[in-house]
């Protein structure tokens, strides 16, 4: 199973790649994929993001970022959310 961990575009912090490489070590254990992208890398409409998404089989999202209209449409898209 893929999903994506979204993180902030512009948010530099020094702590944020270790948590993510923690988060796909603990994900892989389960048999996951987790590919960490930029929230910029999803700004697109609706089918768009639904191409890429679908493209790239995500099913799921661990949301790292604020951006609600993102969040919303990726859950318009059929992607699951996890805070």
């Amino acid at each position: 199973m893929r999903g994506y961990i979204v993180i902030n575009g512009y948010l530099q912090l020094k702590d944020l790649p270790m948590q993510v490489s923690q988060l796909q070590a603990a994900g892989k254990v389960f048999g996951l994929e987790l590919i960490a992208i930029r929230h910029d890398e999803l700004c697109m409409d609706f089918d768009g993001l639904q191409n890429k998404l679908r493209q790239e089989n995500i099913v799921f999202a661990i949301y790292y970022d604020k951006d609600l209209y993102l969040a919303l449409l990726m859950e318009k898209c059929g992607i699951r959310l996890f805070n």
